[in-house]
């Protein structure tokens, strides 16, 4: 999974490209601006060895878009769904890592995302069906 959320498109890898932090931790309280340096640092992510794919060429900035949304779905889906109810739980913190950086790339993401938690039945199912 973390290999798709990533690698979909090699020459932008978006949580190299794009904070995971929002850079809005200095104006809680007066006493956190100095960490606002912090909040701008992107993930470190091991290359890929393969071939690069460059989507760009193939596609139009409308399709890129399309597909970078239909990944951070399906990416969001599967956190919820599959990796939060597995025993495995080490990489939960990659991947909301991951999905912070989709959401701060583009607010479609983060739309669609509150859309889908204020809907009663998926917070029944995540909150409280959630063993």
């Amino acid at each position: 999974m973390t290999k798709t959320f990533l690698n979909w498109n090699t020459t932008n890898i978006i949580p190299v490209n794009v904070s995971w932090r929002n850079n809005d931790f200095h104006l809680l309280d007066p006493r956190y601006a100095n960490f606002q340096v912090e909040q701008k640092t992107t993930l470190e992510v091991k290359a890929t060895e393969d071939v690069p794919f460059d989507f760009s060429t193939q596609s139009s900035a409308e399709e890129i878009n399309e597909t970078k949304f239909k990944v951070f779905k399906f990416g969001l889906q599967f956190y919820y769904t599959i990796l939060q109810r597995s025993s495995l739980k080490s990489g939960l913190p990659d991947m909301s890592r991951y999905l912070k950086t989709y959401i701060n790339d583009d607010v479609r993401c983060a739309r669609w995302f509150i859309n889908e938690f204020i809907n009663d039945e998926m917070l029944k199912e995540i909150m409280m069906q959630n063993c």
